[in-house]
């Protein structure tokens, strides 16, 4: 199993802000570290002036928004049922719901790997409505 995880978005929602960014990143670090051996990428924005120490399976995006990294990621996997989408971005989760991906919100995964339920697949008839959703908003209506 991969854990793609929406670095910023799960610190921010999952209560990690404190007054140094680079604690929440840390704080995510050490919690990654219990997924094992599974392989955890937590991807942070990488814009402009927006950099940190790479480590582990973390990385900071270049020209290209966490949300556009991991998007790509799930949209080119071979076995995308096998990823698990860590987020609290409903767009996002939608988005690679649709490709067959799993997901699971911040707090999920801040309980750690040995907590009970968490990663969700998706019905048939919810990947039916997500379908119509995004290529309605696709069509621009």
């Amino acid at each position: 199993m991969i854990y793609l995880v929406d670095g910023y978005n799960v610190i921010f929602s999952a209560g990690l802000k404190s007054e140094e960014l680079s604690t929440g990143r840390e704080r995510l670090y050490e919690i990654a570290e219990k997924y094992k051996p599974h392989r955890v990428i937590i991807v942070f924005d990488g814009k402009l002036g927006v950099h940190g120490e790479e480590r582990g399976s973390a990385c900071f995006t270049k020209g290209e928004t966490a949300d556009d990294y991991i998007k790509r990621y799930v949209r080119e996997a071979r076995k995308p049922g096998q990823i698990v989408v860590v987020s609290a971005d409903r767009p996002l989760l939608n988005y690679v719901k649709s490709f067959g991906a799993k997901i699971m919100s911040p707090r999920e995964f801040m309980a750690g790997p040995d907590r009970k339920g968490g990663e969700k697949s998706l019905d048939p008839m919810e990947a039916e409505r997500l379908k119509k959703e995004l290529l309605e908003e696709w069509e621009g209506g």
